[in-house]
């Protein structure tokens, strides 16, 4: 991710840039834009709509996008339905990342494997 420089100046909200100000696209922020998602920095995976912007937009749109999605439903699927209890039983590590917003570790405990 590159900073760049503001061309000209803009109004964003309540915020001026300036020209030749620099300005940076933080992508782990994108999706949690509190006028666009209601409580915005918390992960729900039946948030609904959920306009979020994870695998692009329009001609940058992830040609993986399907591929990604059929991996997290089973994924979901089989924790959810596999577990009768998954619990963070550790400090979160986050992902120390300009580019990326997650985490390196979340220590869980799952117990009660359905048959």
């Amino acid at each position: 991710m590159a900073e760049r420089g503001a061309r000209r100046d803009v109004r964003i909200r309540d915020i001026t840039v300036h020209a030749g100000d620099a300005v940076v696209a933080w992508l782990g922020s994108a999706n949690r834009d509190e006028a666009v998602f209601s409580r915005s920095d918390t992960f729900d995976i039946r948030r609904r709509p959920n306009k979020h912007v994870a695998f692009g937009v329009g001609p940058h749109y992830c040609v993986g996008h399907t591929v990604a999605r059929v991996a997290l439903r089973v994924l979901f699927h089989e924790l959810l339905t596999g577990f009768a209890d998954i619990e963070v039983v550790g400090e979160p590590v986050r992902l120390r990342s300009n580019f990326i917003a997650g985490y390196t570790s979340l220590p869980v405990t799952a117990r009660g494997v359905r048959p």
